[in-house]
């Protein structure tokens, strides 16, 4: 599958059972994540703003080690009705990998 710049082909991920939608393009990853049982632990337990610090904060850091960066609306655990990912490449920097060592 080649893919071009310009509006990205919709995909349902049916691997995850209907739970993610998803859209990929030369320069952006895309899906909305329909259900999380992260967030729905952390809230049984009352700590759904734990869950937005500790767990859906994960995708920021994630993103720079990828070279590009992530932007965000909302969280099922900040009682969006989805999780919204946006992974945008930064073409700045040239994407390195090394899978001989690992980053500690």
């Amino acid at each position: 599958m080649t893919l071009g710049i310009g509006r990205p082909p919709n995909i349902k991920a049916r691997a995850l059972g209907g739970v993610v939608s998803a859209a990929i393009a030369a320069l952006e990853i895309a899906f909305n994540c329909i259900r999380c049982p992260v967030s729905a632990f952390f809230k049984i337990h009352g700590a759904s703003d734990l869950c937005v610090l500790k767990w859906c904060a994960l995708g920021y850091p994630l993103a720079l080690k990828w070279g590009s960066h992530l932007e965000r609306k909302g969280t099922i655990a900040m009682r969006k009705d989805h999780c919204d990912f946006r992974w945008h490449v930064d073409q700045s920097e040239p994407t390195k990998q090394n899978n001989d060592e690992a980053d500690t």
